[in-house]
């Protein structure tokens, strides 16, 4: 038997399992503040947490047949903090966050730094965690220990259309790829890319271009409203010649800083089609 498993799936898995992370601490926020089971608002978590559960379950059995397992950014520091913070009672996880001080808090603080980063990368992990189950299993622990940040470079051979695949993946978590011989070379940066949002929809900028981008973006808004005044004037009264004019050099210019825009950012990694089919082993 086989399945299909798409980064769509993955995508899902990380966005319901983010939301019950939060319900969950929201409720034992409200526990420790001395809400009991009865409670309206006790009972309306418990409810989203359970159905996120049962819309949590069927992903989570399709990538455990799957062999597929989510990448974490920083898994081992993140790990350890989890452990550190997992150590201490609800009562003074909710307290630290409350009084935002001390170490207990800065340990949360450290951990949500990492979680908002991870969560910022989730279409990209997402595709990647499944594309690596399609290259040859050493070569995709490479990689996994790369992204996982247990390794600096790695050097592996994969096939054309996998390279293909993670190429862009890689460049927007921080990533060189170049030939080397007959291997690929994979080294880090010392950043990876800056989101931003364009129109709701995410976009990654090179760390370096982020202010060229940013004044982009202002001049963008200052263009359009002023477009949006004469498209408003003119449905009024017919617009004077230098109006016009003036009209038709904004309308330039606006599709100059459109096009500038598409040089400085690159669009998230959405390719909901990438699959696999897996061997199902009985």
């Amino acid at each position: 038997m086989k399945i299909i498993i798409s980064s769509k799936e993955v995508l899902d898995y990380i966005i319901l399992n983010r939301r019950k992370n939060e319900l969950e601490f929201k409720k034992n926020f409200l526990v420790v503040k001395g809400a009991n089971s009865n409670d309206p608002q006790i009972i309306a978590l418990d409810t989203a947490i359970a159905n996120l559960d049962n819309n949590l379950k069927p992903l989570k059995e399709k990538m455990a047949l799957a062999g597929l397992k989510t990448l974490t950014l920083n898994r081992k520091e993140l790990e350890t903090l989890n452990k550190e913070i997992n150590s201490y009672s609800v009562e003074e996880v909710v307290s630290a966050a409350s009084s935002k001080t001390g170490e207990l808090y800065e340990k949360m603080k450290k951990r949500g730094t990492i979680a908002k980063q991870n969560y910022e990368f989730k279409e990209e992990l997402a595709a990647l965690s499944v594309i690596l189950t399609m290259a040859p299993v050493e070569n995709a622990k490479e990689i996994r220990e790369l992204v996982e940040n247990e390794k600096n470079e790695v050097a592996v051979v994969l096939p054309e259309d996998i390279k293909n695949k993670i190429t862009p993946i890689m460049e927007r978590l921080g990533y060189t790829i170049k030939l080397d011989g007959e291997n690929i070379k994979i080294e880090r940066y010392k950043t990876r890319f800056i989101p931003r949002w364009v129109n709701d929809e995410k976009v990654w900028v090179e760390p370096e271009k982020t202010k060229e981008f940013d004044d982009n973006e202002k001049k963008i808004k200052e263009i359009m409203n002023k477009i949006q005044y004469y498209t408003a004037k003119s449905q009024i009264n017919e617009m004077t010649d230098d109006e016009k004019q003036m009209f038709k050099s904004l309308q330039e210019e606006y599709i100059k800083k459109i096009n500038l825009r598409a040089s400085l950012c690159f669009p998230a990694y959405t390719d909901v089609k990438t699959q696999v089919e897996v061997a199902e082993n009985q």
